[in-house]
């Protein structure tokens, strides 16, 4: 086996499966459901290796930025 047949085969292993990317998915409408009331004018981007997808199955998290616009009148006091 050549390197790159190697890495190939590895790589394949390393690929995230439908089901969890649901599960990724349905985290952030949760997470974003419970910011959201906090402010009239947020923004929410996937980030990390999930945003640049480049997510391994071996190690990976969720990371969300969320964005405050820095001055607006409208957010709930």
């Amino acid at each position: 086996m050549t390197a790159q047949q190697y890495l190939e085969r590895l790589l394949i292993t390393q690929v995230i499966q439908r089901p969890e990317l649901d599960i990724l998915r349905d985290l952030r409408i949760e997470i974003e459901n419970l910011i959201r009331p906090l402010h009239t004018n947020l923004r929410f981007y996937y980030a990390g290796s999930y945003g640049k997808q480049t997510m391994i199955r071996q190690r990976f998290d969720l990371d969300i930025v969320v964005y405050w616009p820095s001055r607006d009148y409208t957010s709930k006091q």
